[in-house]
C-alpha cells in the first residue's frame, strides 16, 4: 500500500486543477505547494505529517485573518474566505471539545500534575499527540481550567 502524503495530494490536485483550468483552486493550490516546498527547504528535508498540517494551518489562518481585515471590502473578503474553504479540505478533522477535555484529563493523570506550575509539562506532552488535530489554544485553556 502506498501512503499518499499531504504534499502529494495537494500536488495531484494542483495538476488536475491546471488541466481543468479551475482558477480559484489553481491559485490556492499553487500557494500551498509553494509554502510546503519553502518549509522543506527551510528545514532541510522531508516534512512529517504534523509539519505539513502545520504549514497548511498557517496558510488557512492567513486567509482567515485577511478576510477579517478586509471587512470594508466585501468582494476581497469573500475571495479570502473562498480560498480558506479550499484550504480546509486538506486539514484533518479537528477533535471535538469533549475529546480535547478527555485528552487533557488523561495527560494530567499520566503526568501526575496537580497545579498550574505543571502547565508547561502537560502542554509538552499534549503537543506531540494533538498537534494538527486540535486547536492548541483551546487545549491550553482546558489545561489551565482543569489545573486551577
Amino acid at each position: 500500500m502506498v501512503l499518499v502524503t499531504l504534499i502529494d495530494q495537494i500536488d495531484a490536485d494542483l495538476k488536475a486543477a491546471m488541466k481543468a483550468k479551475t482558477e480559484p483552486n489553481r491559485t490556492v493550490l499553487r500557494s500551498l505547494v509553494a509554502a510546503l516546498k519553502n518549509e522543506q527547504i527551510a528545514t532541510g528535508g522531508d516534512l512529517d505529517e504534523a509539519k505539513q498540517v502545520a504549514v497548511v494551518q498557517k496558510q488557512l489562518k492567513q486567509r482567515e485573518e485577511a478576510a477579517a481585515a478586509l471587512e470594508s471590502r466585501p468582494e476581497m473578503a469573500q475571495n479570502e474566505q473562498a480560498e480558506a474553504t479550499i484550504i480546509k479540505k486538506y486539514l484533518p478533522e479537528m477533535m471535538s471539545e469533549a475529546d480535547v477535555k478527555a485528552a487533557v484529563t488523561d495527560a494530567i493523570k499520566e503526568t501526575g500534575a496537580s497545579g498550574p506550575a505543571q502547565i508547561g509539562q502537560i502542554m509538552g506532552a499534549l503537543k506531540g499527540k494533538l498537534a494538527g488535530k486540535a486547536d492548541m489554544g483551546a487545549v491550553s485553556a482546558e489545561v489551565k481550567r482543569q489545573l486551577e
